[in-house]
């Protein structure tokens, strides 16, 4: 399991039942999986549904903000940072800001809000293709080379 930045392939893992979380009745295994990274970003940073964009386009769009605009970095959806100069942001009066790292406790939570919102049907991930576990390598070659749709997952057994 990854929940961003590293993680692991297993067909069984050890954990400590504190860190368990309950899926509730109603969210499939399946959905609950997709929302462990998209769900937390949805409570944590609900700008980051709105107009995402970077790289290239994420540079244009910089230099359409005017004086007392705000450029928030988040990700690199597009495959590379949007690069913005910090200086000629100062000098134009725009804001530059990267949310800032939830602790633990509070990415456990928000994993478990996100959980609820599905159950109660205003929170839906979307699950475009699914890839046996033996097969992960193609599954990671179909997400960089960017022919997927919505999250990408592995079954096991």
């Amino acid at each position: 399991m990854s929940t961003g930045g590293s993680g692991g392939y297993a067909e069984r893992v050890v954990v400590d039942a504190a860190e368990a979380v309950v899926v509730p009745d109603g969210v499939g295994l399946d959905e609950a999986a997709a929302l462990i990274a998209d769900g937390r970003t949805a409570v944590l940073n609900p700008a980051a549904a709105g107009s995402v964009v970077g790289g290239p386009l994420g540079r244009a769009a910089y230099g359409v903000l005017r004086s007392g605009g705000l450029m928030v970095g988040y990700g690199r959806a597009s495959g590379e940072w949007a690069a913005v100069d910090p200086d000629d942001a100062a000098r134009r009066g725009i804001e530059l800001v990267r949310p800032e790292r939830p602790t633990p406790e509070r990415i456990g939570a928000a994993f478990r809000e996100a959980l609820r919102h599905a159950a109660e049907g205003t929170l839906a991930p979307v699950v475009g293709q699914w890839f046996p576990l033996e097969r992960a390598a193609d599954a990671h070659a179909a997400v960089e080379a960017r022919r997927t749709v919505g999250k990408t997952l592995l079954r096991v057994g």
